[in-house]
């Protein structure tokens, strides 16, 4: 597992850099507490409560990690996981693209089917709570970035896969631009998932 936290939204400079090796729930646990560590989280008080804004929902984290651990190739050989923090976004990218039926545009509405390309892996995964094995793992990620209290539609995670890789894109819901004033959450600049629907998330808002 290769992490990596940049200076800033670009691979430029790099503030921390980190290789973890060893057992899989080791690289797991690691790479959690990498992400913590470079992780700002910032809270709003009212009247009553205290308003959490994490930059990232801690359970989509942990998802996207499993996720690339799980369905990662192992028949190549430096086929590590790559993390790349930058300020206004993470992407975790895997080798091993999607396998059986290609990637939905919606994810919420279209439960992807369970295809699991290292099922030992999975069931271990499984056994330790980990994962479910039900296909529900991107949805996951998508679902728990939403109920975030600065969750905003652009902050919609970013799935990509190609023949032999697969990107998740979580971001930094904290993220304020440099020329900012204020404390508005600056737009991310990575690209937006095209095609997604936020009808789903219009109507947590209900």
């Amino acid at each position: 597992m290769f992490c990596t936290r940049f200076t800033g939204e670009h691979e430029n400079d790099f503030a921390d850099t980190a290789e973890y090796e060893g057992s899989l729930l080791a690289l797991l646990r690691e790479t959690q507490a990498f992400v913590k560590r470079h992780t700002a989280e910032s809270w709003e008080k009212t009247p009553n409560s205290r308003i959490e804004r994490r930059s990232h929902s801690e359970r989509a984290v942990e998802e996207t990690l499993v996720n690339a651990l799980i369905h990662r190739s192992y028949l190549e050989l430096g086929s590590e996981v790559h993390v790349d923090m930058y300020n206004d976004c993470m992407k975790v990218r895997s080798l091993g693209g999607k396998i059986g039926a290609p990637l939905s545009d919606d994810i919420i509405k279209n439960r992807v089917r369970s295809e699991r390309r290292n099922p030992i892996i999975a069931d271990v995964f499984n056994r330790m709570s980990l994962m479910e094995r039900r296909g529900s793992g991107l949805r996951e990620i998508c679902t728990a970035t939403a109920s975030e209290d600065a969750y905003r539609p652009e902050f919609m995670p970013r799935l990509e896969t190609g023949e032999n890789w697969f990107t998740v894109t979580l971001y930094n819901m904290n993220y304020v631009e440099a020329d900012t004033v204020g404390t508005q959450v600056g737009t991310p600049s990575c690209d937006i998932m095209p095609g997604i629907s936020t009808s789903f998330f219009d109507a947590l808002a209900c």
